[in-house]
């Protein structure tokens, strides 16, 4: 099992097992990461051709696009009554309301030294 220390700012009661949770879930399923184009890579992806970099499967980029792959995936969460629907449901709420909706809302600093570099 691999382990990727979480963000700094996270729960770590909750990161903790839903990562445990994931690993089980792997290993119940035999899930093997490089079969399903996770890697390991010995190259640097981002100079691999077109057609073989797209066969590469990305994690979620931003924080909404992570709320929408948990809203969809967190079956093997449930598993054991680790965690529950309705805590899923309003974390992913919570984080959309909290963190992501106030920076849509928001310029990014990049667009202001885009606009003022004119």
């Amino acid at each position: 099992m691999e382990f990727r220390p979480p963000d700094g700012t996270c729960n770590p009661y909750l990161a903790m097992a839903a990562q445990l949770m994931a690993g089980l879930d792997g290993v119940v399923n035999k899930i093997v990461p490089s079969k399903e184009g996770f890697g390991p890579f010995d190259v640097d992806v981002f100079h691999l051709p077109p057609a073989e970099r797209d066969r590469v499967i990305s994690l979620p980029s931003s924080l909404e696009s992570a709320i929408e792959a948990l809203r969809q995936d967190h079956d093997f969460l449930l598993r054991g009554g680790v965690f529950t629907p309705d805590l899923i449901e309003n974390y992913c709420d919570y984080l959309f309301k909290n963190e992501v909706l106030p920076i849509m809302g928001r310029p990014h600093p990049f667009e202001f030294e885009r606009s003022l570099h004119c």
